[in-house]
């Protein structure tokens, strides 16, 4: 079987481009052979996009093997446009994806959020959660302290893990430090290159200025990243919109505490991770969950117990069942 990938993304390190490249390297290993973004005379058996944003690259690779079956993962729908760029860009962005989605003979959804996202797409929708390699986001003490040695941090940290935008919960997350100068709170991830971004200045201003106890280390490259997470305290996601949340699926896989917000998208994780729905209960839980070490302990226990449901080697199974089953309806 021969698959091409759609991804289109240049630059720096992003999580749509990160799964893909995980998931090219897993699927190579059961003797898939995947181009990624090479538009050549080769046969194709299936288009596999992840990126599906209008580029000359997507038409000219659609129109090239019209005919041969095109899947989607919905890595990125019209929610995640916000805070990326101007309001009246959803409409016409609305009116491409649904055109886009009429190519696609399966649409592969993170979450159950993002299957009712997509209610006109019917049965093309099949669910599949992201997987984690297990291997490299494990519990690992010795890890963390180096992470906390490579950045001087010797008090407990409060993580999260994602690009600096309004949408993943920039501000609410400063906010909340302010609130507890006794712990740092450390943000991994770089501001998205992107013109149109909404606040930026403000979020520069922030990132070049921030509170004392706010660290901003930067994107950290995906085989360091478990680092990161073996170093913290409590991990936290106060984004207000995914598909899914990988990080939080790496943080737990990590033995990790977890705080997130009660979202549709984060379902999947409900049995483990703690949830709050507005900024004074964000506080409070941290505030609950920082001045008890039994009650970080249970938390840590449940993550670790979850870890399994992440393997990638289910998700390369299904991922093989959906191609296969996606070639012999042609």
């Amino acid at each position: 079987m021969r698959v091409l990938f759609i991804v289109n993304i240049a630059g720096l390190e992003s999580g749509i481009l990160t799964y893909a490249k995980e998931l090219k390297e897993a699927l190579s290993k059961e003797g898939i052979a995947i181009d990624v973004d090479r538009l050549d005379s080769k046969h194709y058996d299936l288009i596999h996009v992840h990126n599906p944003f209008p580029s000359f690259f997507l038409f000219e690779t659609m129109l090239r093997f019209y005919g041969t079956p095109v899947i989607y993962s919905a890595n990125m729908t019209e929610n995640q446009i916000r805070g990326l760029a101007p309001e009246t860009f959803k409409l016409p962005a609305r009116q491409y994806l649904n055109f886009f989605y009429s190519r696609c003979e399966k649409i592969i959804c993170p979450s159950e959020k993002v299957v009712n996202d997509l209610q006109s797409c019917r049965d093309k929708r099949i669910l599949l959660p992201y997987p984690v390699d297990l291997n490299k986001f494990k519990k690992d003490e010795k890890s963390g302290l180096d992470f906390r040695k490579k950045y001087g941090i010797t008090r407990q940290i409060i993580l999260c893990v994602a690009s600096i935008q309004e949408r993943k919960g920039i501000f609410d997350f400063v906010d909340a430090a302010k609130s507890f100068p006794q712990y740092d709170f450390v943000w991994v991830g770089e501001i998205p290159d992107t013109h149109t971004l909404k606040y930026k200045r403000r979020i520069k201003r922030i990132v070049n200025n921030p509170p004392k106890n706010v660290i901003f280390v930067g994107h950290i490259e995906k085989n360091e990243l478990y680092k990161a997470y073996n170093a913290a305290d409590l991990f936290v996601l106060p984004s207000h919109s995914e598909t899914f949340g990988l990080v939080i699926a790496e943080a737990a896989s990590c033995g990790i505490p977890v705080l997130i917000r009660n979202l549709q998208e984060f379902s999947y994780f409900s049995d483990f991770a703690q949830m709050f729905s507005n900024q004074a209960e964000f506080k409070h839980k941290i505030k609950q969950i920082m001045e008890n070490p039994g009650k970080r302990k249970s938390l840590s226990d449940l993550s670790l117990n979850a870890r399994n449901k992440f393997d990638v080697n289910i998700h390369i199974k299904r991922m093989k069942e959906i191609y296969e089953s996606v070639l012999n309806k042609k």
